[in-house]
């Protein structure tokens, strides 16, 4: 049976907090009878992928609950991993990141390596204030020292978002110059467009030279892009996040906003512009914002739970 739930509305409400349901929609929950987790799985697919994903999860009806309790007496493999993976998925990153590891010890002379997992959900318990800063540097360093160019590129990115969180911007340089290394040559184009934003973080970060950095930054996105929503938006969404020059950053994302098309890019433009707004003080603006960006992508739940905090804080002002 497939039941289709709101979790904004009615049912939909209690079930997303005992199913544990993000931010990312839409959210497949397969249980059996008595409603224990088997698996789950987030995001928009075709019907092909969705039906591969449902025959696999099938093949298996093994519960959570039931994982849990063989890991306990006997932990095997793919049960461990299943675990970890739900784990990450509803956002229980310590305990992910302990599946992670007892997966690599069952795969003994590290033939499998997790490490890229394990800084993830670091992170995340990072930047959820669940694990101190300190924690990240050995699951970086492992990330760092492996041969999956790609994962060392986001996982620099990665770090950079949670040191200008956490303000460790003097810890930055080392990860940026490893990301750099990581990109030499790249044919990938997101690779490249990451080098290309690093070197200015470098610019920004060891030389302090806020000017260069960001002629670094519109120089990248090549010629004619303030006629381009998403190359306006990666220019002001760079200046907003390290604090650089917030009016031309407001300028860019107004500009972005104008131009783009309605959908989930125009939602995302919408959402920094109510960040910066909100920054800057002006709460009414950026809740006008979110209710924009809510319209524009509706089945993003983040939007609205961003709209609930900016009214009450609000109201507390």
């Amino acid at each position: 049976m497939h039941l289709p739930l709101n979790i904004a509305d009615g049912e939909g409400v209690a079930l997303s907090e005992h199913y544990h349901i993000g931010n990312t929609f839409p959210v497949y929950v397969l249980t059996d009878s008595t409603g224990s987790v088997i698996t789950q799985w987030t995001g928009y697919t075709g019907s092909k992928r969705f039906i591969a994903a449902l025959n696999g999860a099938l093949r298996d009806l093994t519960t959570i609950e039931e994982r849990v309790a063989r890991c306990r007496a006997r932990p095997v493999l793919r049960d461990v991993l299943v675990l970890a993976k739900y784990h990450a998925d509803i956002n229980d990153y310590l305990a992910a990141i302990e599946y992670y590891r007892q997966a690599e010890d069952l795969a003994r002379g590290g033939k499998l390596d997790y490490a890229y997992q394990i800084f993830t959900n670091t992170a995340s318990a990072v930047w959820d204030d669940l694990l101190p800063f300190q924690k990240i540097h050995p699951a970086a360093e492992r990330v760092l020292s492996g041969r999956n160019k790609d994962n060392i590129v986001k996982a620099v990115q990665m770090f950079g978002s949670l040191a200008r969180k956490k303000n460790r911007l003097e810890e930055l340089p080392r990860y940026l110059k490893a990301g750099l290394d990581a990109t030499v040559s790249s044919q990938n184009e997101q690779n490249r467009q990451a080098r290309d934003i690093f070197t200015a973080d470098l610019t920004l970060y060891v030389s302090g030279d806020t000017a260069e950095a960001l002629r670094q930054v519109k120089e990248s996105q090549g010629p004619a892009w303030e006629s381009d929503p998403k190359k306006l938006f990666v220019v002001g969404r760079w200046c907003f996040q390290r604090r650089v020059n917030l009016e031309q950053s407001e300028h860019y994302l107004r500009a972005a906003i104008g131009s783009a098309s309605p959908g989930r890019f125009k939602a995302m433009a919408l959402h920094t512009l109510a960040e910066l707004r909100e920054n800057r003080g002006f709460i009414e603006e950026a809740i006008r914002l979110v209710t924009m960006a809510r319209e524009e992508s509706p089945e993003n739940r983040y939007y609205v739970r961003e709209l609930s905090r900016l009214q009450d804080k609000l109201e507390r002002e």
